[in-house]
C-alpha cells in the first residue's frame, strides 16, 4: 500500500486536493493507497510519532508554526527518503524545495490534470508488486488481485480468468473489449509477459520455457504463439538476467 500524506492549512484546498487524489485512484484501481489529511505540521508529526511515516508527502509551504520546507528538512535529516511535493502560492521557496530533493513544486491554483501528472510521475517510483492490484469486475462486484498473487491470466469465452498462486481462479464478467486492452498495465510491467493472444504470464512463477509453451511452477501449461515467440523469449531472458544480478 502506498501511504500518502496531505498537509494544508486551507480547508478549501485540503478538500479540493483530497478530491483530486481520490478521483485519480478511482481511475487507477490497480494501485492500493491510503490518504491522511492534516491542517498543520504539529498534528502530522503527532500522527507519525504514534503511528507511521508516509511514502509521499504533499505539503503546503506556508503552514502554522513551521514552514513545509522546514518540516521536509527535518525528514531528510532523519534519513527519510520518502517523496516530497510542495503545493503553494509562491515561487519563493523553489530553491529550498530543491535542497530537500523535492519531487515536484506545484503552484496554486491548479486542477485535476496537475495531480494526474504528479501521480503518473511519482507513483512508478513507489510502486512494487506488493502494493499493486489487478482489478477484476466479477458478477459479485470488483475483486482486487495483488500482482504478486497472479500466476497467469487467460481469456476464455470472453471472460478473463485470473489464476492465482493459491490455485484460485477469479472470473470476470463478459468483456467486450480486446484482451490486450484489459491487461495493458500488467503487460507493461517487467514481471509479466503477454505470450499469446489470450494469455499473459507472471514470469516469477514460470518453471521453464519450452518452444511453444511455459510450464508453470503449478504445472499448468501456458501456450506461447509463434507471433509472440521472439518478444516473449527476449522478455523472459531479460527477466532471468535481472534475477542473477
Amino acid at each position: 500500500m502506498i501511504k500518502i500524506c496531505l498537509c494544508d492549512d486551507e480547508p478549501v484546498w485540503l478538500k479540493t486536493i483530497s478530491d483530486y487524489i481520490k478521483d485519480y485512484f478511482i481511475r487507477h484501481r490497480d494501485v492500493d493507497y491510503s490518504l491522511d489529511c492534516f491542517t498543520d505540521a504539529m498534528s502530522l508529526i503527532d500522527h507519525m510519532e504514534k503511528k507511521d511515516t508516509f511514502d509521499l508527502y504533499l505539503l503546503d509551504v506556508y503552514m502554522p508554526l513551521t514552514l513545509g520546507t522546514e518540516f521536509a528538512r527535518e525528514l531528510r535529516d532523519k534519513g527519510d527518503e520518502s517523496r516530497i511535493v510542495f503545493i503553494t502560492t509562491s515561487k519563493n521557496h523553489a530553491i529550498d524545495a530543491f535542497a530537500v530533493r523535492a519531487s515536484d513544486y506545484i503552484l496554486k491554483p491548479f486542477g485535476q490534470e496537475r495531480i494526474d501528472k504528479l501521480m503518473n510521475d511519482v507513483l512508478p517510483q513507489l510502486e512494487t508488486p506488493e502494493n499493486r492490484y489487478f482489478t477484476v469486475k466479477t458478477n459479485a462486484g470488483y475483486v482486487n488481485v495483488q500482482y504478486n498473487n497472479i500466476s497467469f491470466i487467460e481469456l476464455d469465452s470472453r471472460r478473463l480468468k485470473v489464476h492465482t498462486i493459491d490455485g484460485e481462479v477469479v472470473s470476470s464478467i463478459i468483456i467486450r473489449g480486446k484482451f490486450e486492452d484489459e491487461i495493458i498495465n500488467l503487460a507493461n510491467d517487467s514481471l509479466f509477459c503477454h505470450c499469446q493472444k489470450s494469455y499473459l504470464v507472471n514470469m516469477r512463477y514460470v518453471k521453464k520455457m519450452e518452444a511453444s509453451q511455459f510450464v508453470m511452477k503449478s504445472d499448468d501449461i501456458v501456450p506461447i504463439s509463434k507471433r509472440f515467440y521472439q518478444e516473449t523469449k527476449h522478455k523472459y531472458m531479460e527477466y532471468l538476467l535481472r534475477k542473477e544480478i
